[in-house]
Formats: structure tokens, C-alpha cells, sequence
């Protein structure tokens, strides 16, 4: 499974609109939601970069019938990205 550096995102209305990914050695692409929730169940883990530091992985959490994406891993129905940049 790959690494994926997420390197810049937005949340809308309690839910990640897209985010700025990179893969070592590939240019930056954005993805939407839906497309990291699917990345995250095939066991990819997405990891945050800021200023060059690995912070720690996005998690996919499951709150009621739904997940969410969080930095925390509570049972929170809102999506959250630690302070990357926006974009």
C-alpha cells in the first residue's frame, strides 16, 4: 500500500471538499472526498505534510452508517485536517 502526502486541502460544511496529494516522484493531483474514503478502505494511508514534518495519518472513522475523516479518530460526525494549508 502506498503513502500518499497530503499537502493542502479544504473542508466545507463539516467535509473535506478535495485535497492536494503527492506521490514520491509523480506531480500533485487533487482528489475529492469520496476518493480518499475509497483510497483509505483499500488500506492506503494518507499523510499530512506540513512545513516538510510527517504529521500523523488521516483516519477513516466510522460513525453510524457512515465515515468520517479525522485526525483524532473520535467517533465526531465532521470531517477534520490537521493546519495544512488551503488549497
Amino acid at each position: 500500500m502506498a503513502d500518499i502526502q497530503v499537502k493542502a486541502g479544504t473542508v466545507a460544511g463539516g467535509r473535506i471538499d478535495h485535497l492536494r496529494v503527492g506521490f514520491d516522484g509523480l506531480p500533485d493531483r487533487t482528489v475529492d472526498r469520496d476518493t480518499v474514503l475509497k483510497w483509505m478502505a483499500d488500506g492506503h494511508s494518507l499523510i499530512p505534510l506540513v512545513a516538510g514534518r510527517r504529521l500523523t495519518a488521516l483516519q477513516r472513522v466510522e460513525v453510524d452508517d457512515h465515515h468520517v475523516i479525522r485526525t483524532d479518530n473520535q467517533p465526531v460526525d465532521e470531517d477534520q485536517l490537521p493546519a495544512i494549508p488551503a488549497g
